[in-house]
């Protein structure tokens, strides 16, 4: 079956998460927003909701809970020095 998306993240929401995740995931901030990006779009929409109006760190650590397997080469606390 093909499910059809139906939680996208605003351009504004995007820029601001790759903002965030540039300035916390210098080597693989790209790699790390697409699968929050994934993660989110597949959420119902109430869900979707609450999870983007927490901060960026708060979404980030419930994606890597919530799916660790896509996390799995990353450490999840490794941050920049800056």
């Amino acid at each position: 079956m093909n499910q059809e998306s139906k939680s996208v993240l605003s351009n504004n929401n995007l820029r601001r998460m790759h903002g965030w995740a540039r300035a916390i995931y210098p080597d693989d901030w790209q790699d790390r927003c697409a699968v929050v990006a994934e993660y989110l779009s597949q959420q119902d929409e109430d869900t979707f909701a609450l999870l983007i109006k927490k901060n960026w760190p708060d979404v980030f650590a419930i994606t890597e809970k919530e799916w660790p397997e896509a996390f799995a080469g990353w450490k999840p606390t490794e941050r920049s020095s800056n």
